[in-house]
Formats: C-alpha cells, structure tokens, sequence
C-alpha cells in the first residue's frame, strides 16, 4: 500500500449525499461500482436533462443553439419559459464574470471536494450559484437546504474565493415546473459555513475511519434494521435486508438488484511501474484547480477577489453535472482489490 500525500480521494454532493444517508451504500455504488440495469424510462430523462445544460452551457458560450431548440420540442419549451421567467439571468452585464459548468476544487482533510456550478455569476461584490433542476418534481425547499449540493456548493466557493458568506447565494431552477419555472435561493451567512465546516469534519472523519477498515476487509456500516433507505434500496437483497421489508417493496428491490454488475471506471495509471500501481484506498490522484475558465473572460476572472491559494486552468475536466448526468473527472488511482472511487449519484429532491 502507498500513502502518498499527492493522491486525494474525490468527493462529490452526490456521494456525500450517499454516505450520509447509508455508509453500506457509499461502499457498493461509489467503492464497489456495484450497479444495477438502468430503467429505460429513466435514461430517457437523463439524457433530456443532459441536453438541456448542454444547450445552456452552449448558449452562454456563444454558441448557436437553434439546431437545438428545433430537434426538442421539450427543450424548445423550457427555454422559452424560462426566458420569460428570468430573462436577467440571460442577459450579461458590463464588469460581471459569468461561467457556465464552472468547475473548482478544495483540499479538506485530505479529501478533494468537488463542485460543478451549472452557472456562476459574479462581480466585485457579489457572487450567484445558479442550477438547473429537469426533474419534474416540485421543488422541496426543506429538502434542498439539507442535500449535501447546497451546503457544498456555498462552502466550497466561500472556501475557494474572498467573497463573505453573507455576499454568496445559490438559486435552483426548476424549468420543467408546471406553468412557469420556478426557483428556490438560498442565501449564505458565516454561522451557516461553521455549521457545514463542523459537518463535513464529523462526516470525513467517519470515512476515513470506515475506509481503514474496509481496507482491512470490514464492511461500512449499515442503517439500522426497518430504516426507510432500505425499501427501495437496490441493495436489500445483498444486505440481508430484502425478507426484513414491508411485502409491497420486496419484489421491485429484488428486481432492480438482479443482476447486478461491477463498473467500467477502473483504472490505473499510464506508464507507471507495476509494482507502484496501488494506492490508499481514499486516495486517488487529483490536481488542485479552481475552475476551467475559458480564454475569452480568463483575465476578467483573475480581477475577481479570488483567494491566493487557489488557481486557474482551461484543462478541468466539466463535461457533466451531478445531478442531471455524471461528471467526467480524469481516472483515479485505487487499490487493485477496489474499483473507481468517482460515482456520481443521482439527488432525490
């Protein structure tokens, strides 16, 4: 086993929204890669998500869109929606930085966390988290302020930038809302980021206690017998759950469990010995970036109060979002009895 201190374990929204809710699960999905078929009907939506922040990205690029709007009728509608709804959010402002997929990092207690924000615009005083939400659930505001995505987002940008907590906010967008879209904002305050700094030391140390010992072979921890999670948990079978559930839940966990099948993430890295090919089961190679900024508002971004630790490359990889389609992050380094570490889940709002 290598400890080396150049290799950090990734962790999204979507992962720490897992560990939380079900240590045993975090170790199937994102240490395992353990997965089950993905329902046709739910690939369809994901697919429809992805290209709706496609088309937004390109948009915002400066990109043409018509090809687009034309071939969906969906997308065609929402964004004409949405454009009536908040038509400031798509109009730019002299002096203000805007980025669409902007990507950034932070080291917290040897764990990389990262975030992709569908949208962020800034300027001197100020800066706004925007996400776009396909689903057609409504929006939960309860819900929202506990998921994982929202306390992350804002501490990780309050963490990586000299902007106040208070001087940040983050605003959902639910653009497939019956009538018209409809947002939630949360706003930030100082007490808020001590609150999540506490709750992501207590959450990591446990994770890291719990990697320790699965390295030695000892499984995470399980939610305690009758927990909701298990009911439609496509793993109750495989946790001696399945026979413990209310009858009407048995059989569609069964299904959705069998069969079940490892994934494709695995990887070592190039042109290293083989002897060397093994790493620290939370640690996995990964450089520290703030965000990828493209050359064209580059320079307007380094102007930004921006903290000196941190830095700015074109080569982060942000070709997805973790709540709509997976991210794309670069290959991770793990132990050869372990499996890809980056397994982005969907949030249930």
């Amino acid at each position: 086993m290598l400890a080396d201190e150049n290799y950090l374990m990734r962790l999204s929204q979507g992962q720490l929204n897992t560990l939380e809710r079900c240590p045993r699960l975090f170790q199937h999905t994102c240490l395992e890669q353990l997965q089950s078929p993905a329902d046709p009907g739910y690939e369809e939506k994901q697919v429809l998500g992805s290209r709706f922040h496609l088309l937004m990205q390109q948009r915002e690029m400066g990109l043409p869109i018509d090809s687009f709007l034309s071939a969906d009728a969906n997308l065609q509608s929402w964004m004409a929606k949405f454009a009536d709804a908040a038509p400031e959010i798509l109009t730019s402002t002299s002096g203000e930085f805007r980025e669409s997929e902007h990507f950034r990092t932070l080291n917290f207690s040897d764990y990389l966390l990262t975030v992709v924000y569908d949208l962020l615009i800034a300027d001197n005083i100020q800066a706004q988290i925007l996400d776009w939400k396909t689903s057609a659930k409504s929006p939960n505001k309860r819900k929202l302020e506990k998921n994982w995505q929202t306390r992350l987002y804002l501490y990780v940008l309050a963490e990586t930038s000299q902007y106040a907590p208070e001087n940040i906010s983050m605003t959902y967008w639910f653009v497939q809302s019956e009538g018209k879209p409809q947002s939630v904002k949360f706003s930030y305050s100082t007490a808020q980021h001590e609150q999540t700094r506490k709750k992501l030391t207590k959450l990591l140390s446990q994770l890291t206690q719990w990697l320790g010992d699965f390295y030695q072979r000892k499984p995470f921890p399980q939610v305690s017998e009758g927990n909701k999670a298990c009911e439609d948990c496509q793993f109750a079978k495989r946790c001696d759950r399945l026979w413990r559930l209310p009858e009407e839940h048995r059989v569609n966990v069964f299904q959705g469990e069998n069969p079940l099948r490892m994934g494709t993430g695995a990887t070592v890295m190039e042109n290293e010995p083989q002897s060397t090919q093994r790493s620290h089961p939370r640690k996995a190679l990964a450089p520290v970036v703030a965000s990828g900024v493209t050359q064209r508002n580059k320079s307007m971004f380094e102007s930004l109060p921006m903290s000196s630790g941190i830095s700015l490359s074109q080569d982060a990889s942000t070709t997805g979002k973790d709540d709509d389609i997976s991210l794309d992050f670069p290959p991770l380094v793990v132990d050869s009895n372990l499996l890809d570490l980056v397994t982005i889940e969907e949030v249930t709002l």
